[in-house]
């Protein structure tokens, strides 16, 4: 773990790492060195909760001086699911509102950002995601995220997609899971009408139903290229790969530039001319004139 000053805090005080230094979380003033000094003058706090170091995807935002003034985590962060989670080693956090001046607003400031960063909207167990603008036909593509109560991915579960045309007929099918993706199903529907579809799925485990979601799309009815017209970079570089050429950035007039007069040699420019339009056709014409004229004095011919 690397904190933001070169000296270590000391024994149960407070420094931010890099990764706490950009985190909303932590952030106790407008500006960085301002900010570092905020939790530079925190008070120390009662004591810390040894622990191991940090798993894969939990980022530590501060740490503090444990014996031998070796950085132990106090504030560290990981996303579970489509959750959060924060974990505090810190014991009597208080003393950051007792042992300052009334005006000092840090305690409160932490707290009250660290419950908004947690609290973010969570989705349900089952979710749905359906195309945009999808065109009718075959091969319409709808995800699921199938969950259990503890948002744990599913990768054994049973996923039914339940379609309603606009018609009034209503097909269903198989969701296939993600192999790749666990707790992730992924079904092929039928559009054959133009207009509104009504999607609705059920997952189970088993006898345990984990939960359902539904969803409507529009058919036939949007134009694709509006509905999302945002540049799709990965679209265009396999366009351009395909097709020999580059994506070149908006203000590149230079690269631009030097393509085309790299490319101007190898381009053939077609003209189309008429044979009796040149000088040499016109020769042979006269040419062959003469000769006959020729052969027919000499022959007697008239």
């Amino acid at each position: 773990m690397h904190v933001s000053s070169a000296v270590l805090p000391g024994r149960n005080r407070v420094a931010l790492t890099p990764a706490g230094e950009d985190h909303p979380m932590m952030q106790l003033a407008a500006n960085p060195v301002e900010n570092d000094k905020k939790w530079a003058a925190v008070p120390a706090l009662a004591a810390i909760s040894p622990l191991g170091s940090a798993r894969p995807g939990a980022s530590v935002l501060a740490v503090t001086g444990g014996p031998g003034g070796a950085p132990r985590a106090l504030v560290a962060v990981q996303r579970f699911g489509d959750g959060r989670s924060m974990v505090f080693t810190g014991e009597a956090s208080w003393r950051w509102r007792m042992m300052l001046p009334t005006s000092d607003q840090s305690y409160e400031r932490f707290w009250r950002q660290a419950a908004r960063w947690l609290a973010q909207s969570a989705p349900e167990p089952v979710t749905i995601s359906l195309p945009p603008a999808p065109a009718p036909g075959d091969g319409i593509p709808i995800v699921i995220a199938a969950r259990d109560g503890g948002y744990a991915p599913r990768a054994d579960a049973v996923v039914d997609v339940r379609i309603t045309s606009p018609s009034g007929r209503i097909d269903t099918v198989r969701a296939d899971p993600v192999s790749s993706q666990p707790g992730q199903f992924r079904a092929s529907v039928r559009a054959a009408e133009t207009g509104v579809y009504r999607v609705a799925v059920d997952a189970r485990q088993g006898s345990t139903a984990l939960g359902s979601s539904a969803g409507t799309m529009l058919v036939g009815g949007v134009d694709p290229e509006m509905t999302d017209p945002r540049l799709n970079e990965d679209t265009l570089h396999r366009v351009a790969r395909a097709s020999g050429g580059a994506v070149l950035a908006a203000g590149d007039t230079g690269g631009l530039i030097d393509r085309l007069n790299r490319g101007a040699p190898a381009a053939a420019l077609a003209l189309r001319k008429d044979l009796w339009h040149t000088g040499w056709s016109f020769g042979i014409l006269v040419a062959l004139l003469a000769a006959e004229w020729l052969t027919r004095r000499r022959w007697g011919l008239r």
